[in-house]
């Protein structure tokens, strides 16, 4: 069992390295093109909880939350905030992009260029925060699929 364990640490911290990469190479096109960006953190939020539920949805057996029926059962319930808070900032930041307040934001340049760049980071903020709004609405059915599965077969 401890072996396991090593394993599934491993393997988490990989991922995790993983996703801190993603979060890394958006953090320096954003900010080589916004002098300030005001939805810096929500992008990282949105990336890294796609990323991670996603994998947990997909490879739970692999990730170390499967180790505890009762952090499991905790991340059931800390998914409803969290999916209040990315919709919040999802909202928000649809209407900033739709008003037009996220132009002054934007570094002076070419405009051709700008408006390929402020296509290019709404794609990338709509693509990350639908998928984390998603991956949250599957999130509790599959923990409680797998504390179904703890309980009754003694493994995910």
């Amino acid at each position: 069992m401890k072996k396991h364990a090593s394993n599934l640490l491993t393997y988490e911290l990989v991922w995790w390295l993983a996703t801190a990469i993603v979060c890394g190479m958006v953090y320096l096109r954003v900010s080589t093109a916004f002098p300030t960006y005001p939805f810096l953190f929500e992008n990282m939020v949105f990336i890294v909880v796609f990323i991670t539920l996603t994998r947990w949805i997909f490879l739970l057996p692999l990730s170390l939350i499967s180790l505890s029926r009762n952090l499991m059962i905790v991340a059931i319930f800390a998914a409803i905030p969290l999916f209040l808070y990315i919709l919040g900032a999802h909202r928000s930041f649809k209407t900033n992009w739709d008003d037009g307040t996220l132009i002054q934001y934007v570094a002076k340049g070419d405009y051709d260029e700008l408006k390929g760049i402020a296509n290019f980071f709404k794609s990338e903020m709509i693509f990350f925060s639908v998928g984390s709004l998603v991956a949250l609405f599957v999130f509790p059915f599959r923990m409680v699929k797998g504390v179904w599965q703890k309980y009754n077969r003694g493994y995910v």
